[in-house]
C-alpha cells in the first residue's frame, strides 16, 4: 500500500490540493476555486473538500497518512475551528489547519529559521526562530497587503485617477484604461467597488510588461511595491528577534517573477544587514508545505 500525504494551498483565488508519498514525489494534484475562508466560509470549506476528494480518489488504492491545510483567512481562529470541525467530518486521516504563510514558509524555508516574503494577490512577511512565528503584514487589500499585486493595480488607477485631476493622461494611463476596456477614468470606481480584489490585482502583469518597456510609471509603482515589501521584511526579522546571518525565502508571483520589485526588495533588505542569504522556491506548489511540515512533526 503506498501512503501518501495532501497538502492543501487555499488561496483567495484558488485552492489547490497536492499528493506526495512519503518520500516527498508528487502523485497528483488538482485546483478547484478560491478558498479563503475569510471572504467565505461555506464557498472556500467547499472548495477545500472537493479537491481533497479528487486526490482521495485519484489514490483510491492507497493511505492517506495526513492532510495539511493551508488557508488564507486562518488568522479567524472561529473561522478555523469552524473548517476544521467540517474537514474532520469529511476525513478521518490526521488534520492539521494553519494560515496559508505558514504552509508557504514550509514550502520554501523547510525547518530553518528564517524570514519569509510572500507577494501575490496580497502580502505578508512570516518570520521563525525556534518553532515562534511572528508576522508583519497579512492585513488583507483593505488594511494592508503592500507590495502585493493589489497594491500594484491600484497604485496604478491611482494614477490614472491623478492625470485625470491633472487634465492630461499619460500612455500609461491609457494603456490601464485599454487593458481594463473601460473607456474613461470616471468608469474606475465603478470597476473596483463592483469587482472583486482580484479585478485589480491582474492589473500588475499590464504594469510588469509596460516597466519593461521603460515607462517611467510602471517603473516606479513596482519600485515602490519592492521598498513595501522591504520594510515588512526588515520589521519582520527584527521582530523575530533572529540572528545573523539571516536567510530571507520569496514565495509568491510578484516577488518571483517581477524582477524590478524582487531586486529592489532584495537591495533594501541588504542594505540593513551584512550577513543574508535569499531562497527561491525549489517546488513552485504551496502545497508541498504540506509535505514540508508533515516532516517536522
Amino acid at each position: 500500500m503506498n501512503h501518501f500525504i495532501i497538502g492543501v494551498d487555499a488561496g483567495g483565488t484558488k485552492t489547490e490540493a497536492a499528493a506526495y508519498n512519503l518520500q516527498g514525489e508528487l502523485l497528483c494534484t488538482h485546483v478547484t476555486g478560491m478558498g479563503n475562508i475569510a471572504v467565505d466560509l461555506v464557498t472556500a470549506t467547499e472548495h477545500i473538500i472537493s479537491v481533497i476528494k479528487l486526490c482521495l480518489m485519484e489514490l483510491n488504492d492507497s493511505d492517506c497518512r495526513g492532510i495539511i491545510v493551508g488557508v488564507a483567512g486562518g488568522g479567524i481562529l472561529e473561522r478555523t475551528r469552524a473548517l476544521k470541525e467540517l474537514l474532520a467530518k469529511e476525513f478521518a486521516c490526521p488534520l492539521s489547519i494553519f494560515n496559508d504563510a505558514v504552509l508557504n514558509y514550509y514550502s520554501v524555508m523547510g525547518k530553518q529559521d528564517g524570514i519569509l516574503i510572500v507577494a501575490g494577490t496580497g502580502s505578508i512577511c512570516l518570520g521563525k526562530n525556534q518553532g515562534n512565528f511572528s508576522t508583519v503584514g497579512g492585513w488583507g487589500h483593505l488594511l494592508g497587503d503592500e507590495g502585493s499585486a493589489y497594491y500594484i493595480g491600484l497604485k496604478a488607477l491611482q494614477t490614472v485617477i491623478q492625470e485625470e485631476h491633472n487634465g492630461e493622461l499619460s500612455l500609461f494611463s491609457q494603456n490601464i484604461l485599454s487593458f481594463l476596456s473601460l473607456t474613461e477614468p470616471g468608469q474606475i470606481k465603478a470597476y473596483v467597488y463592483e469587482g472583486q480584489k482580484k479585478d485589480v490585482a491582474k492589473i500588475s502583469s499590464l504594469v510588469d510588461l509596460l516597466a519593461s518597456g521603460s515607462d517611467y510609471h510602471a517603473i516606479k509603482i513596482l519600485e515602490d511595491a519592492g521598498n513595501e515589501l522591504a520594510k515588512q521584511a526588515i520589521l519582520c526579522a527584527r521582530k523575530s528577534k533572529l540572528s545573523l546571518p539571516l536567510s530571507f525565502g520569496i514565495k509568491g508571483s510578484v516577488i518571483e517573477n517581477c524582477e524590478i520589485v524582487r531586486n529592489r526588495c532584495m537591495d533594501e533588505i541588504a542594505k540593513q544587514f551584512s550577513e543574508v542569504k535569499f531562497i527561491s522556491p525549489t517546488n513552485k506548489l504551496g502545497s508541498y508545505g504540506g509535505y514540508m511540515y508533515w516532516k517536522t512533526i
